[in-house]
């Protein structure tokens, strides 16, 4: 599907000659809205989020890779949009526990130490960074020296598994951000601005597995379910696939973002 009609509505920076990538997408949250609290999904599937700490969480108009943005100021049980949420509680928690993709422009205003868990600071997150309910989440870590590109699954309610980039990152930068779990091949990957970054696995991790950890809670941008490991930065064109893209459509991915 060619995306002229964005184009047309003033939507700089895609490119109208990229297909964009639909198969399996779950959510999708342009982040183009100028108030209130609900972040609609454009998805198709209606699952919207819900912006919980009012003040914490800004809509940034002119702020975005690709026009507006959300800004998150870091504060923990403040800063964080839930999903799929219209309320400031999670009704009913996603089910993603085979293959998976997250993708985000994201850009860190500063950088957190990972503190011998996942990730240092969290752009999309299932679950927590630690203890026993991690899923799956998104962002930033030094759990490799460097802070670069991290994405985290958890195997089962105990194991943990995160994969570094292998390109350094700094603040005040946007980048696509890109975490792919294939549950077949088992294999963890991660791409920045479109090419694969992959790098060593953090110490403490585990084997991967054939699935991740179902847990109780909604996901969340911004945060993860145990409030920490914050953003503190912006997140554009946020996406996330129930299944594995492969590097062509990571690349077609961003490029249709605007990359």
């Amino acid at each position: 599907m060619l995306v002229i009609a964005s184009v047309g509505c003033g939507r700089v920076g895609f490119d109208p000659t990229d297909d964009d990538v639909v198969a399996g997408l779950r959510f999708r949250f342009e982040l183009d809205e100028t108030s209130g609290r609900n972040v609609p999904d454009s998805s198709g599937n209606g699952l919207d989020g819900f912006v919980f700490g009012v003040g914490h969480v800004v809509w940034d108009p002119a702020g975005g890779k690709i026009a507006g943005a959300l800004r998150f100021d870091g504060i923990p049980y403040q800063s964080f949009v839930l999903f799929p949420s219209a309320a400031p509680n999670c009704s009913a928690a996603p089910v993603l526990t085979g293959s998976i993709t997250a993708s985000t422009w994201a850009k860190f205003d500063t950088f957190e130490d990972w503190n011998g868990y996942t990730l240092g600071n969290v752009a999309i997150m299932q679950g927590t960074t630690g203890g026993t309910q991690g899923g799956w989440g998104l962002g930033a870590t030094n759990g490799c020296g460097a802070t670069t590109v991290g994405f985290t699954i958890t195997p089962t309610n105990t194991t943990r598994v995160t994969r570094c980039g292998s390109t350094p990152i700094t603040t005040g930068v946007w980048y696509y951000v890109t975490g792919v779990f294939d549950a077949t091949g088992q294999t963890v990957v991660v791409y920045l601005d479109g090419i694969e970054q992959t790098g060593a696995l953090t110490p403490n991790s585990n084997a991967i597995g054939t699935s991740t950890n179902q847990t109780n809670y909604c996901a969340y941008l911004g945060a993860s379910a145990n409030q920490a490991n914050l953003l503190v930065g912006s997140l554009d064109q946020t996406r996330v696939y129930d299944r594995a893209l492969s590097a062509a459509e990571v690349l077609r991915l961003y490029r249709h973002a605007g990359g």
